[in-house]
């Protein structure tokens, strides 16, 4: 399992685009913030979700292709593997598929411009 962490922790970004969805650094998020939540911990998800880029981040997949991670967690893998093919996947494939249970999520889409002052407000949140 720790070197599943490993493999995890390379994958680590500040913020989550769309496009990460399903990328190889999900994976042992999931299955960690899974393990927590079995555990009777109750998660919440700050997706600090931005807009997609061009860059190739997130089309780190091919660990889906073979089962050699499936024995970490095999409800997170088959998830991130069925979501990974989806044309337009996003957040709300991971929120809507519970694995994460009885996770609560943030997943209101950030555009920083300008700077905090300059923001304005963040609905439900009041000023960024």
């Amino acid at each position: 399992m720790i070197e599943l962490f490993k493999v995890a922790a390379r994958g680590l970004v500040f913020n989550m685009k769309n496009q990460y969805v399903g990328d190889i650094g999900d994976f042992g998020k999931y299955a960690l913030l899974r393990a927590f939540a079995e555990a009777g911990v109750k998660v919440g998800v700050n997706w600090y979700l931005t807009d997609d880029d061009t860059s190739n981040d997130g089309k780190f997949t091919d660990y889906l292709k073979k089962d050699d991670f499936r024995i970490y967690d095999p409800e997170v893998f088959d998830e991130l593997k069925r979501i990974a093919v989806i044309r337009d996947k996003s957040v709300k494939n991971i929120e809507e598929s519970g694995i994460i249970p009885d996770a609560v999520f943030f997943s209101y889409l950030l555009k920083p411009i300008g700077t905090p002052d300059d923001r304005g407000e963040v609905p439900g949140l009041g000023k960024a």
